[in-house]
Formats: C-alpha cells, structure tokens, sequence
C-alpha cells in the first residue's frame, strides 16, 4: 500500500486501507483460534515448573501464533493511525467542497454526486477497541450470543474515539447492572456487524484492549 500524505485522498484508497485491515483482523482473529484451541493466551508460560516444555499444548504452535500475533498487531497499529488521518483529511476536503460550491454562482455550478461517506460505508469506518477475550457458556453474554474474537465497535457512548482504559468499561458495566447495555459489535466469524443487548452484571465475560 502507498504510504498517504493526507493532501489528496480518493474514497477506493480510503475505503482499501480499512479493507486492508479487516483483512489483518481476521488473520489475527485466526491465529487466536490457534490459542483457543490449547487453552493459552498471550503470556502464559510454555515451560512447567521444572523448565520444561509443557506437554499439555502444542509449543510450537503457539509460539509461533503468538508472534505472528504481534507482527501483525504492531502492522494494524500503523494502519490504524493512517486510517484516522486519512478520515480526518477526507471530510476536510468534502467540507471544503461544500463550502466551494455554496460561494460559487448558480449558472456555473456544476453537479457532483456526493460521496457515500456515511450510512453504507459506515460500518466500514469504524473502529474497534477491545475485544472478546472468553465467554462463560450459559451466562449473559453467550447468551446474547457474544463469542471470544468478537470485536466491540461501541459500547453505548464508548467508541474507538474517546476509549483510554479498560477502567472505562468497568465503569459502564457497574453503573448499568440491571440494565440493558447496548453494544455494536463486528462478529468474529463472519465479520458482520450486528447490535447486541446486554444486562450486567452476570455476564460472564473477559474483553481485551486492541492496541493502537
């Protein structure tokens, strides 16, 4: 991808970068199925007590999910800042726009068709900022049908945006139990983005931070 200067951006480069990543979203979302599968996050030890390799998971697997993990969470990282300045300069350039053609006469007034910036390409825009780490079969989120991957793009005024710690999640959910939270989130297995209820505080579920 051509590295963006921020002076000239048309929509398909833009709306490529966010391809891009949903494209490394679910290479990540794969390799965390690899941990899934052994019972093992990002930092537990792969050695037992006595210094040698646990045999209760595949070493090699994970360790090499892990850092593939990470190779491809520092990329996204890099991506994510783009995508945040090249959205920045878009709407720039279309207010910029608008403003040129409301100073300019009627009879030279030339049509444009705007660009669908919003609606149908919104959910492609947004981003997400923590993740689904487990999910307790039985309680709440499994059964509003939340799965460990599943990405939160909000949660209710909670967004890419103004998210700065997981504090901000504890507190949402504490100050909401017994009531509905409502939640966006994009589906770790189809990457579709659907609206999920939620009702604290009996949960049973572990969210992660995505680092940016």
């Amino acid at each position: 991808m051509m590295p963006f200067n921020g002076n000239d951006l048309p929509r398909e480069e833009l709306l490529e970068m966010i391809r891009e990543k949903d494209k490394l979203d679910r290479k990540i979302n794969d390799l965390g199925k690899i941990l899934e599968a052994n019972k093992i996050g990002m930092k537990e030890p792969l050695v037992d007590n006595e210094g040698y390799p646990r045999n209760d998971i595949d070493v090699a697997a994970v360790r090499h999910a892990r850092r593939d993990i990470i190779c491809l969470q520092n990329e996204r990282s890099a991506l994510y800042e783009q995508i945040h300045t090249a959205l920045g300069a878009f709407h720039k350039q279309q207010k910029e726009k608008t403003v040129q053609s409301h100073n300019t006469p009627q009879h030279n007034q030339q049509h444009h068709e705007p660009m669908d910036v919003s609606e149908s390409n919104s959910a492609k825009i947004r981003l997400p900022f923590i993740t689904v780490q487990t999910v307790v079969p039985g309680l709440g989120a499994d059964q509003a049908g939340l799965k460990a991957g599943d990405q939160i793009l909000q949660m209710g005024s909670l967004s890419a945006s103004n998210f700065k710690s997981m504090q901000q999640v504890k507190t949402i959910l504490d100050n909401s139990a017994g009531r509905t939270v409502r939640l966006l989130v994009r589906k770790a297995d189809s990457n579709d983005e659907a609206f999920v209820n939620i009702v604290p505080p009996k949960l049973g579920i572990a969210f992660l931070p995505i680092n940016k």
